[in-house]
């Protein structure tokens, strides 16, 4: 994980969201300009979008309440270093940080 990858988790706390699009979207324009600035530790994959998007799909409908999910299972089932364990794992802590079920 680069220094600023680091800041980014470390800060989510001060991010408000209202909803996991919200916070997919504004994940999404963190890690892109992190990408263009050359400051990611990984490239983001055409596979690695689909698992995220995949998982993305299922931490909507828990937080529409029609689904329960251990949230720590979405990231952990990849390998830390992935692109995807980072993005999921930053998308749980800024929905649970502001979503409240």
């Amino acid at each position: 994980m680069t220094p600023e990858m680091k800041k980014l988790y470390d800060g989510l706390n001060k991010v408000k969201v209202k909803n996991i699009a919200q916070a997919y979207d504004y994940l999404g324009n963190e890690i892109n300009g992190l990408d263009m600035a050359h400051q990611l530790s990984f490239e983001m994959t055409k596979e690695a979008l689909k698992n995220v998007n995949k998982e993305y799909k299922m931490l909507k409908k828990h937080y529409k309440g029609k689904l329960n999910l251990n949230l720590e299972n979405v990231y952990s089932k990849f390998p830390e270093e992935s692109e995807e364990y980072f993005f999921l794992k930053c998308l749980v802590t800024l929905a649970e940080n502001n979503i409240q079920g």
